[in-house]
C-alpha cells in the first residue's frame, strides 16, 4: 500500500464507547471445559479467568461481514485502510471472579490508536478497553489491541517451512522453576470448537491460504455434513412453510 496512513482521521475515533450484556452461563462454561478437554467443571461454578473471552459475542447479521469474516469497518472500530486485521494482545487486570448466573456488562472504549512501519509495511494499532463488570462489580479490565496491516506478498512474509507454533513445539520452554506448566497442542478440531465458542468468524480460523491474502478465494463448505444449514428459512415471519432440501 503506497498511500500514508490518516492517523488524524482514524485518531478520531478515540473515546467512542458501547456496552454489551451478557450472562455467565453453565452451558457455556461446560463447554469450554469440554474444548480444554476436561472432563468436569474444574472452577468450581466460577468461569475460568479468560472465559470472556466466550462472551458477549458478535452479533453482526451475515450481510454485514466483510470478507475477512469480521464486520465491515467504519462503525464503533475506525476504517483503517489496511486488509488484515489481527489481535496483538491483551493486557489483563482481574479484579474478583466471575460465577456462573451472573449478569454480565462489558463497557468498551477505542482508547488508543498508533501507526508505525516495518519490513512488511504499514502497521496500525488500534487499542479497546474492556471494563468487565459482573453484577455490576468491576470484575475485569482488558486492553485489548488489535493491529492491522497490508496484505502479505512473496517478498514481505515468503511461506515458512513451519509455523511458530510448530517450531515451538520443537523447542519448548523451560519450566524448571515454575510452579506449575501444562503443553497443549491445538489441533484443528480444539481450533474450531473454540472459534464456535467464540462466534468468531475471521477466516484465518478457517481458511489458511485465503487468510493471508486480501481477497481471498471463494471456497466450497462440505454442505453436505451440515444438513441443518439445507433447511431454509421462511423468506419472512409472515410465511407459513418453507422447503427442506437434502441433496
Amino acid at each position: 500500500m503506497d498511500a500514508p496512513i490518516d492517523l488524524t482521521r482514524l485518531r478520531e475515533w478515540v473515546g467512542r464507547s458501547q456496552t454489551v450484556r451478557d450472562i455467565a452461563t453453565e452451558a457455556k462454561s461446560h463447554t469450554l471445559a469440554a474444548t480444554l478437554d476436561y472432563d468436569a467443571d474444574p472452577w468450581g461454578g466460577q468461569l475460568f479467568p479468560l472465559a470472556h473471552w466466550t462472551h458477549f459475542n458478535p452479533t453482526e447479521p451475515q450481510r454485514a461481514l466483510d470478507v475477512d469474516g469480521h464486520p465491515h469497518l467504519g462503525g464503533f472500530l475506525p476504517p483503517v485502510p489496511l486488509p488484515r486485521r489481527m489481535w496483538a494482545g491483551s493486557d489483563l487486570t482481574f479484579h474478583r471472579p466471575i460465577s456462573v448466573g451472573q449478569q454480565l456488562q462489558d463497557v468498551q472504549t477505542v482508547t488508543d490508536v498508533t501507526a508505525r512501519t516495518d519490513r512488511s509495511g504499514q502497521l496500525v494499532f488500534v487499542t479497546v478497553t474492556h471494563e468487565i463488570s459482573a453484577d455490576d462489580n468491576p470484575a475485569i479490565t482488558d486492553r485489548h489491541t488489535i493491529v492491522y496491516r497490508e496484505a502479505a506478498t512473496a517478498e514481505t512474509e515468503p511461506a515458512p517451512a513451519e509455523s511458530p507454533a510448530e517450531r515451538a513445539a520443537h523447542e519448548p520452554a523451560d519450566t524448571s522453576a515454575w510452579d506449575y506448566s501444562q503443553v497443549t497442542r491445538p489441533d484443528e478440531t480444539m481450533l474450531f470448537r473454540y472459534s464456535a465458542l467464540t462466534f468468531n468468524a475471521h477466516r484465518i480460523h478457517y481458511d489458511r491460504d485465503g487468510g493471508r491474502h486480501p481477497r481471498p478465494r471463494r471456497t466450497r463448505l462440505p454442505d453436505r455434513n451440515h444438513r441443518p444449514l439445507n433447511h431454509r428459512r421462511a423468506p419472512s415471519p409472515a410465511a407459513e412453510r418453507s422447503r427442506t432440501c437434502l441433496s
